[in-house]
């Protein structure tokens, strides 16, 4: 699906890596499912965004870990895979 739609950030957290944007156009659309189950080690996965400014990235790879905590640049990242 390649499509865009404006949106406003709604919300923004000092304590993890993630914003809330409003997108008008998605307001009737069901939310996506989440999983509840800790993903295995081994698990391929698709990482998506634009890590220290690198715009619409996207990476493949396999889980190797999980329960970590990271810092970078004076932010720590708890419990991650």
């Amino acid at each position: 699906m390649d499509q865009e739609s404006p949106g406003t950030v709604i919300g923004i957290s000092d304590r993890y890596d993630i914003v809330l944007i409003q997108v008008s156009s998605y307001q009737d659309t069901e939310p996506l499912d989440i999983e509840t189950i800790e993903s295995p080690i081994g698990l391929e996965v698709s990482a998506f965004g634009s890590p220290q400014g690198f715009e619409n990235s996207a990476s493949i790879g396999y889980i190797t870990g999980n329960k970590r905590d990271m810092e970078l640049e004076n932010f720590i990242y708890k419990y991650i895979y």
